[in-house]
């Protein structure tokens, strides 16, 4: 299947400076793409909007989506194509003693207070280009197919791209299901795959936070065994 169109047209798309988004679902071959026709942006009001929604964290800010009704929409279905690198200037933000400085900190606030468990982060300075961003994409596409990727596109919100492992809701009828992830290691190829204490109780950690959540407005709530997914 020849997938130059397809991509030629996201790119030209971004040039235009246009919102667009293009993503895959988990173990699906199709790429699908939304191509706002304007550059009007549109916010989520209650949620009876349809399209493709980009969140904050913050609750505060405004909430972005791409309508289905003002935007081609195209497919590209079961393409193979070439992992390439990226032309990227990579400078990070935060030294090794720093990095020190942080888990201590961390690990002195899990002692002091009732939290337990901490996600440590730092940020990294990545320069490229509309073109190169794509190629992340498509890249992602290839090495993370039990993923969501998607590359998202705004003049207000700017460049994002990432892979997903973790669904948030799948509904059917009046049932939906979520998923809690957590622990990693290696991938092996080796069975049975086992889990060390420390991993095993950073899983329950999420799962017991999203069980209390959910108890809250669900009325008939279950949770399954863990079991091992291979992310990537």
């Amino acid at each position: 299947m020849d997938t130059l169109p397809f991509f030629n047209a996201i790119k030209n798309h971004l040039q235009s400076n246009h919102p667009l988004v293009v993503y895959t679902k988990p173990h699906s071959t199709t790429v699908t793409a939304l191509l706002q026709k304007t550059v009007t942006s549109h916010y989520i009001e209650d949620y009876s909007e349809s399209g493709f929604v980009m969140a904050p964290f913050d609750t505060k800010k405004k909430t972005f989506y791409i309508p289905f009704d003002q935007s081609d929409c195209l497919e590209l279905h079961g393409g193979k194509w070439t992992i390439k690198n990226t032309s990227a200037n990579l400078s990070s933000q935060i030294k090794g003693d720093e990095h020190i400085k942080l888990v201590e900190n961390a690990l002195a606030s899990i002692r002091s207070t009732s939290l337990e468990k901490v996600v440590l982060s730092h940020s990294t300075a990545l320069d490229v280009g509309a073109s190169d961003g794509l190629t992340i994409f498509k890249n992602l596409v290839q090495l993370y197919p039990s993923a969501f990727t998607y590359m998202w596109y705004h003049p207000e919100t700017g460049l994002w791209i990432g892979a997903s492992p973790e669904t948030l809701l799948q509904i059917k009828g009046r049932s939906f299901h979520s998923m809690a992830l957590a622990g990693t290691q290696s991938y092996t190829g080796l069975k049975p795959i086992q889990w060390d204490q420390k991993n095993i109780d950073e899983q329950a950690f999420v799962t017991n936070y999203l069980l209390k959540v959910l108890a809250q407005n669900v009325d008939h709530l279950k949770a399954s065994v863990p079991e091992t997914q291979r992310a990537g």
